[in-house]
């Protein structure tokens, strides 16, 4: 199964723009649900990738950082104090 050379460009030529915006956004708790889902959407394209190479041993890995994005999702938003409101 061969993927078309532009798709797998445009995937790689994205990465580290997808990366950087991820850690920014769940850093500083920018719209942090949304980035959560892209976050778990990212890595399991990932995922994906090394089934389909056979990398199992990074499918393994891959498994618990999703259950780690899909449990943050979960739980009750955090906001950090830093940006609370200072009216409270």
């Amino acid at each position: 199964m061969n993927l078309p050379a532009a798709l797998v460009d445009l995937y790689i030529t994205i990465i580290p723009f997808l990366e950087v915006a991820i850690a920014l956004a769940l850093i500083t708790g920018f719209k942090r649900r949304l980035f959560v889902v892209v976050w778990v959407v990212y890595f399991m394209s990932l995922e994906f990738g090394h089934y389909v190479l056979e990398e199992f041993n990074s499918v393994d890995l891959i498994i618990s950082i999703i259950l780690f994005g899909i449990v943050d999702y979960i739980l009750p938003a955090y906001e950090p104090s830093w940006l609370k409101s200072k009216s409270e």
